[in-house]
């Protein structure tokens, strides 16, 4: 009787690590940070053929509250995206901040211009809904950080 609840007892043990398997995920490749001061800011990174953001929110609401978003690389994605910020600098804004809306898989991406004294600085804004729910606010970018966040550095 010992003999068969022991064998039972191997049996059912093998069984349950036996649905349990080691994933090998690719490996992430940061393709560009801004850490203003040495403190991190904002980041972006390549997996495979998905791109993520990752930044420290600039509402602040609790000391490490970190936000991401992601997209694949569908047709140039990731250029496009830095075309369309590289262009907002280019481009004359009123006084106050512009926003631009775009979709990506899971939600919707703000890209947000506000111009004082003459400087043009950008920011991400990332939620779920066109209704302006805003899950969370990257810091304010110079064009010289929006372009290294992207790795277009030369």
């Amino acid at each position: 009787m010992k003999t068969l609840l022991i064998t039972a007892f191997i049996a059912i043990s093998g069984l349950s690590f036996g649905q349990i398997q080691r994933v090998e995920r690719p490996k992430t490749e940061r393709i560009g940070e801004v850490r203003p001061f040495g403190k991190f800011c904002i980041e972006s990174t390549r997996d495979g053929n998905r791109y993520t953001f990752t930044y420290r929110d600039r509402k602040l609401r609790h000391i490490g509250d970190y936000k991401h978003f992601s997209f694949e690389d569908v047709d140039g994605a990731f250029d496009r995206l830095y075309e369309m910020i590289m262009d907002g600098f280019s481009k004359k804004h009123k006084k106050g901040e512009q926003s631009t809306m775009l979709e990506i898989p899971v939600g919707y991406l703000w890209l947000n211009f506000r111009t004082n004294l003459g400087i043009t600085r950008f920011s991400f804004g990332h939620g779920l809904g066109k209704n302006g729910y805003v899950l969370g606010f990257s810091p304010w970018l110079t064009k010289k950080q929006v372009i290294k966040l992207f790795g277009k550095e030369k």
